[in-house]
């Protein structure tokens, strides 16, 4: 990722709940993301196609 807090930020504000894992030892500038339902993943993949 380019700028994981500011997606981080961005998912958080549009109810979209994900870990920012930047802190974490070897894992820089990184989001982890749980898969959910079909319905909540492509609310999640527009999201981000919409962050872009």
């Amino acid at each position: 990722m380019n700028d994981a807090r500011r997606i981080y930020d961005y998912l958080v504000e549009n109810g979209i709940i994900v870990r920012d894992r930047s802190k974490i030892h070897l894992c820089d500038n990184s989001l982890r993301i749980t898969i959910g339902t079909m319905d909540e993943d492509i609310v999640l993949l527009q999201a981000l196609k919409d962050y872009i």
